[in-house]
């Protein structure tokens, strides 16, 4: 065998397995960069399994096309997990469901002409998720989403709708607050010069 081709093939796979290291190595003592959830962004708590999970849910509702991202912690407050995807909120085959072994959720297409597709976070995460959630962009080429049937879409759409029920009523009831402030003050307006010339010297 050729010694000197043994040798090259000895130094590449040692160089990559260095790499890869360090990569990790760098990733597990950066993880308290990734264990923080955003204040702003609600938190279920859900069993899978058996397991007890942290689950933070960040959208905005007021939106037409809002960026959805979801991430799982442990109950120590660890990042497991991320996704993100695009989502219409108007479309009925958008969607966020957590069922007893999976997270499902769509992701709409930019061009808004094709269905959009049906994703899946397994659960429990895997270290492959734990992974993926500290790489910017996630892993290249690794794909979470596929075609759903009606059945699950009309699954997941009816927990979506309870889900942001409660956003929904909240943002009515500022834009009633809003326009009944702004109608009073309307009506103020209107009756000061009256009342300033009612006063005479």
């Amino acid at each position: 065998m050729n010694t000197a081709a043994t040798w090259q093939l000895l130094k590449k796979w040692s160089k990559r397995g260095v790499i890869t290291f360090l990569v990790l190595y760098i990733l597990l003592t950066m993880d308290s960069l990734f264990s923080t959830a955003t204040p702003s962004c609600p938190i279920e708590r859900h069993t899978f399994e058996g397991q007890t999970f942290d689950v933070e849910l960040c959208y905005d509702v007021g939106q037409r096309i809002l960026g959805l991202g979801f991430g799982v912690y442990s109950t120590e407050g660890k990042l497991l997990a991320w996704r993100s995807s695009t989502f219409d909120p108007e479309s009925r085959l958008n969607y966020l469901a957590i069922d007893d072994s999976m997270i499902r959720y769509s992701d709409s297409p930019m061009d808004r002409i094709n269905p959009p597709a049906d994703c899946v976070l397994n659960m429990p995460p895997t270290w492959v998720d734990w992974l993926e959630a500290r790489l910017p962009g996630g892993i290249p080429g690794l794909s979470h989403c596929g075609s759903a049937s009606l059945q699950v879409v009309d699954k997941a759409q009816a927990q979506w709708e309870d889900r942001i029920a409660p956003q929904r009523v909240k943002e009515e009831q500022a834009s009633r607050d809003n326009q009944a402030y702004w109608h009073a003050r309307a009506a103020a307006t209107a009756a000061s010069p009256a009342s300033a010339a009612s006063v005479g010297p």
